[in-house]
């Protein structure tokens, strides 16, 4: 329907469909900012408002163009351009033509299409590295010099709120249960053992190092530093001086494990002196805990304080003291909010819930590039990120319309990371209608698990990990240990799976932890809904020369949510592993390796890398003996393989599959205090959203913009010369003299500034009338 209309110097122009209106702004005939309403009698509207897509950086010397250019104009200007396109591409061809010694590609050269390929998210500083277990499988034997390495589920952080109402309009969810068109089963190709130069240590510059030192000295133990180090030494190619950096290193961290220390803070301390001060600041938090509930912040912050103080090593409490600064409803102050998510990230670098919350008081400073960067980092960081994406596209909407000012390389940076995010399914186009968007407490191990007197713990469900897992027993999955165990947050508070059979509605299944193993990499999952075949385990060792697949879900973000194999034979036979001469992706762990008749030989497991001048790298994994004994332990009863022969790997990987589910990993965030804070205020704040952040970014929430007359503290300085009479050398004369007064500035009335017009007391206008 054509009801829109464009003000334009010489008149209103249309109507328009709101699709035209939306080519006209991709194309750049008009601006964001130039002005539409809705029929005869509608209201004037910046374009930008009223049709969501991605907004375009204004440029200053075009702001004044909006109301003086038409479409003529533009059409004409493009017709030249277009012209003189057309021209220098010609010269350019002749050129070529001419050019001496030219050959002709292949005409398969010619005519293959470019393809291009998606950016990947990847963080704004160097690779950690990892702090996991140099062995996938515990063993009381001697390891030999090569490592296996976990393959990490596809995570190393926090993410995002899945359980909030305001994630997504109760109209727009999807349907929880729907039928699907189950995809053909992608085979990936093979990957060879043979490893290419890129695997092999590389250099690392001295800045760089530095900052790894930084992140050895946030290990709690001595234990912890020492295996940091050697994951140095064998990830990256040291100099001889680098080397010396950490052979100084080394006596240190000895020394502090002969005499039993563990970190508190800067110090190292008894561990009787850090469990007493983890005591008294849980005892703290738990005093704080009452006041917050009944919006008694000014007094909960005292002892919020205190407890950061007294255990360098928590958390809690410098995240509900950023909160309650990030709030309009509590204690609004960026600044301090700042203070305390650097407090967080010093003790916990990783923690995705401290970086978005930080970029958003960064942001409201218009600290742009360093609000960028956080925001760059904890994208790559999580499995799915709905926050951070919402942040990033809110950031280039305000700076389309001249709210926010980012420079060139930050719009860059913010606009590939937004557009990534969105390519991977990583997140969802930012709602405009919505403000930036905070993330909820999320705890590590140590205070999820031994919290105070009054625990203060949510209930709201964070994604922090993905993985593989296969039916193995009625009611009963099986997985890796590091699958459903995070290294920081501990053992996950739910598991859940995608039971897709053929012809039958999709059921999303929630389960729990039942047991994890000592002895080897595993993990077993109850859910009590599952009716699925399991798949046998193998009673036979695997034997070398054997044909596997390597079944499972990797890399969802990238490769998508349907089951992916890749085939090999096995290579390497030992009683605690297997190996593997073709390698999968993460994701893969806790998937099953199977045989072509069915049985499954391994649990996919670990990528390992072998050799020193020539390196290999093998896929790697736990023997089904092995899984066989730790399953029996909670389901004596296993199915028995069938006499499966003959059958091609296409007809048995469709005969598995519905055993097979890609795994989520969820651990519980959140503060009931706080949220009972925001329900006792929530009627008094029009529109309001628990951890939606509505402050006006053009003031800051300080509802004050600058003075307009650059007055000082609302005062101006007047300087003028007088004549005076003086004695100069015994006699009268009239001597200059500067004279200065300050009056109050005519702009501001001597405030020192303006009322901002786009705010009621520091919330955006356009938040609040949504």
């Amino acid at each position: 329907m054509k009801e829109w209309y464009v003000r334009r110097s010489g008149g209103d122009a249309g109507p328009f469909t709101e699709s035209r209106l939306r080519k006209l702004l991709s194309e750049g005939m008009i601006e964001p900012g130039t002005r539409v309403r809705r029929g005869g009698d509608g209201e004037w509207q910046a374009v930008a408002s009223v049709i969501s897509i991605g907004a375009r950086k204004k440029k200053a010397d075009d702001a004044d163009e909006d109301d003086s250019s038409d479409a003529d104009d533009v059409n004409r200007r493009r017709i030249v351009l277009a012209a003189a396109g057309c021209a220098i591409s010609a010269i350019v061809v002749v050129g070529l033509l001419l050019m001496p010694g030219r050959e002709d590609k292949p005409a398969d050269e010619k005519n293959a299409p470019a393809v291009a390929q998606p950016a990947t998210l990847k963080p704004l500083m160097p690779e950690v590295p990892s702090r996991r277990p140099t062995s996938a499988i515990a063993s009381s034997s001697p390891k030999p010099a090569p490592v296996s390495e976990p393959l990490e589920p596809s995570r190393s952080a926090p993410a995002v709120r899945t359980d909030r109402e305001t994630t997504k309009p109760a109209a727009m969810a999807a349907p929880l249960a729907q039928l699907v068109t189950r995809p053909p089963v992608a085979e990936l190709p093979a990957q060879p053992a043979p490893a290419a130069d890129d695997d092999k240590p590389k250099e690392i510059k001295d800045t760089d190092l530095t900052r790894m030192f930084e992140r050895l000295n946030l290990e709690l133990t001595p234990e912890g530093g020492q295996r940091f180090l050697a994951d140095l030494r064998k990830k990256y190619a040291l100099t001889d001086k680098q080397e010396a950096r950490l052979a100084a290193e080394e006596p240190r961290w000895n020394e502090r494990k002969e005499k039993g220390l563990v970190r508190l803070g800067n110090r190292w301390v008894k561990p009787d002196v850090q469990n007493a001060a983890a005591d008294k600041a849980k005892r703290l938090v738990s005093q704080a805990t009452p006041l917050l509930r009944i919006g008694g912040f000014k007094e909960a912050i005292n002892f919020l304080q205190e407890a950061s103080d007294a255990d360098g090593n928590s958390i809690e409490a410098d995240f509900k003291l950023g909160l309650l600064g990030s709030t309009e409803w509590a204690l609004l102050d960026a600044v301090n909010a700042e203070k305390h998510f650097k407090e967080v990230l010093r003790r916990s670098p990783d923690n995705v819930p401290a970086l978005n919350n930080l970029a958003v008081a960064e942001l409201k400073q218009r600290k742009h590039s360093q609000a960028i960067k956080h925001l760059s980092l904890a994208a790559a960081l999580a499995p799915r990120c709905q926050e951070v994406s919402q942040n990033l596209g809110r950031s280039l909407f305000l700076d389309g319309q001249n709210r926010i000012n980012l420079n060139a390389d930050d719009e860059r940076a913010c606009a590939v990371v937004y557009s990534t995010l969105i390519a991977e399914g990583k997140g969802k186009e930012a709602d405009v209608s919505k403000g930036f968007l905070l993330m909820n407490i999320l705890l590590p191990k140590s205070e999820r698990e031994n919290p105070g007197s009054d625990p203060d713990r949510g209930q709201d469900l964070i994604l922090t990990g993905s993985g593989s897992g296969f039916a193995v027993a009625p009611n009963l999955v099986l997985t890796n240990r590091h699958v459903a165990e995070h290294d920081v947050l501990g053992t996950a508070d739910e598991i859940r799976i995608a039971v897709s059979i053929k012809g039958q509605p999709v059921r999303r299944l929630k389960g729990m932890v039942v047991a994890l193993s000592d002895e080897a990499d595993l993990a077993l999952v109850k859910f009590d809904a599952l009716d699925a075949r399991p798949l046998p385990l193998r009673e036979a060792e695997g034997r070398l020369g054997e044909e596997v697949a390597i079944v499972g879900f990797p890399r969802p973000d990238a490769l998508g949510d349907d089951l992916k194999f890749v085939r090999g034979s096995i290579n390497s036979v030992r009683p605690d592993e297997l190996l593997f001469d073709c390698i999968a992706n993460q994701g893969n762990s806790g998937g099953p390796v199977l045989l072509a008749g069915g049985e499954v030989v391994s649990v996919y497991t670990f990528v390992k890398t072998v050799g020193d001048e020539v390196e290999t790298k093998h896929g790697g994994g736990v023997p089904s003996t092995l899984a066989r004994r730790f399953v029996q332990k909670h389901a004596p009863v296993l199915p028995a393989a069938a006499d499966q022969a003959g059958r091609d790997w296409p007809t048995m990987i469709e005969d598995v599959r519905d055993a097979i589910f890609k795994i989520e990993v969820y651990h519980s965030a959140g503060s009931p205090a706080l949220q009972a804070a925001f329900a006792r205020v929530a009627a008094s704040k029009k529109n309001a959203r628990f951890l939606e952040d509505r402050t006006c970014v053009s003031c800051g929430g300080r509802s004050v913009l600058p003075c307009p007359g650059k007055c000082i503290k609302g005062g101006v300085q007047r300087t003028w010369t007088e004549q005076q009479p003086g004695v100069i050398f015994g006699r009268s004369v009239m001597v200059p003299k500067v004279m200065t007064r300050v009056d109050p500035c005519t702009a501001c009335a001597g405030r020192g500034g303006v009322d901002c017009p786009l705010c009621i007391q520091g919330v955006d206008k356009a938040l609040i009338f949504r």
